[in-house]
């Protein structure tokens, strides 16, 4: 007589069964669909060049990103320790600190504030830093530093799903739709009307000068900077008119081949879009006759500080990497959550 309920149980737990490979198959489906959009999203750069866009759909709304792997051919700057750095920081809280080599990046630990306050009330970080190397035992030639995460500046739920719109601006005019991506990830993108030391704003940071030049009002009535499409395309005619020319200039100086589709001339591109071409090359020309190859070119700037070029300089792109690494683990993260409410909030 308990043969039947056992049959009972059986069939529950194969309906049970099947109803999940159900799901789990609709969620393929959407995937695959997802990946056969991917394959038609190719933007035009130039009549010569095209790249593959992913799409991402979740909470009724569609994020798009441009995978850096496929300029980052040989240099592995997208993974280097520099570019790990800042994605930690980019998704630590500001309640906490990291503790870090000052010279390779490598992250040696992961503090909270209390920790740091505790011990350092008058918030002397270096003599801090000298402090913890000595409990430690670190050796005296690691230099330490501390700092802060930084995921409060970050707002990719915001800044995600206007990534797409200034892709096509950048393609329209000739620019590569990344540098659009790697700016919007760096550059204000918790804040756009805030206003910077030296008076850039929007989502790009335009300087008002720089605005004007390409096309925008701005002035004690009107401030175009704040209007995204606009300042997008004044970003892109900034970068195809001024920062790539600089860019080709500086490699044919220095005697390097490159391509503006590798990520490291991009990246050159980016300094020269923060600090300017003269601050740049002043920079890269103490290298001349020792630097042959873009990605190591790179690396150098990284860890060079010469007139204009500071440490904000430095850490321009290796923000815009890590940034990038920050928000694709961010979408990855939106797009596992999307798939466990997709099975569990089902009651079989």
């Amino acid at each position: 007589m308990k043969q039947p309920q056992e049959d009972s149980f059986q069939n529950i737990v194969i309906n049970k069964i099947k109803n999940i490979a159900f799901l789990t198959l609709a969620f393929i489906g959407k995937v695959i669909s997802i990946n056969a959009q991917v394959q038609d999203s190719l933007l035009p750069i130039t009549g010569e060049i095209s790249l593959c866009l992913e799409k991402i759909k979740f909470d009724q709304s569609e994020f798009t990103i441009i995978p850096i792997e496929q300029f980052d051919n040989h240099s592995s700057l997208l993974y280097s320790s520099n570019a790990n750095f800042w994605k930690v920081d980019a998704q630590l809280d500001p309640d906490s600190f990291l503790v870090v080599n000052k010279e390779s990046r490598e992250i040696i630990d992961i503090i909270h504030k209390s920790r740091v306050l505790g011990i350092e009330k008058g918030g002397n970080l270096k003599e801090l830093a000298r402090l913890y190397g000595f409990i430690h035992k670190h050796q005296d030639s690691v230099s330490i530093k501390f700092v802060r995460g930084r995921k409060g500046f970050f707002n990719f739920d915001s800044i995600g799903p206007k990534l797409q719109n200034a892709f096509y601006v950048f393609s329209e005019i000739g620019v590569n739709p990344n540098l659009a991506q790697l700016l919007l990830l760096i550059e204000s993108p918790n804040n756009p009307d805030a206003v910077s030391v030296s008076g850039a704003r929007g989502h790009f940071q335009l300087m008002p000068s720089v605005a004007r030049r390409y096309g925008l009002k701005v002035n004690r009535w009107k401030d175009e900077r704040t209007d995204f499409n606009k300042s997008a395309k004044a970003a892109a005619k900034l970068i195809k008119k001024y920062c790539i020319p600089q860019a080709e200039i500086i490699c044919r100086n220095m005697d390097i081949k490159y391509s503006p589709t590798e990520l490291w001339f991009q990246l050159l591109a980016l300094h020269i879009y923060n600090a300017g071409a003269g601050t740049v090359s002043k920079a890269v020309y103490l290298y001349k006759g020792k630097v042959s190859e873009g990605g190591v070119l790179i690396r150098t700037l990284w860890n060079t500080n010469y007139g204009r070029f500071g440490n904000s300089s430095q850490n321009y792109t290796q923000v815009a990497l890590g940034s990038y690494l920050a928000y694709r683990n961010y979408l990855d993260q939106k797009s596992t959550r999307y798939y466990s409410e997709l099975t569990t909030d089902n009651k079989f």
